[in-house]
């Protein structure tokens, strides 16, 4: 993991993960080049982008492999990462259906 200033937490995720990190993964999974695995489903929030639905935790997980080079397992979804996202500008909302 990176030392140093940039790599400050909130809560359990690492700060240096911005908007465009996290569009990145966004175009990633929209094109295609990028499958979410069924067991990383969001299975009560997503995140809303341009009227497409994404697993909020799975984006800040991958977006943290493309900011500090592995993969983010030491956070919480829900409350954790919905805020992180809403602090990025992004829409989290509940979702009604089945897991996506």
């Amino acid at each position: 993991m990176p030392e140093g200033r940039y790599w400050q937490q909130v809560n359990n995720i690492p700060v240096n993960i911005k908007r465009e990190h996290m569009l990145k993964v966004i175009a990633q999974i929209a094109s295609d080049s990028l499958v979410v695995p069924p067991r990383e489903r969001s299975t009560r929030y997503c995140l809303v982008h341009e009227e497409r639905h994404y697993p909020p935790k799975f984006v800040v997980r991958m977006a943290n492999v493309d900011v500090n080079g592995e993969e983010l397992w030491t956070f919480h979804g829900g409350g954790e990462t919905d805020t992180f996202c809403e602090k990025r500008q992004f829409k989290v909302m509940v979702h009604g259906g089945a897991p996506h």
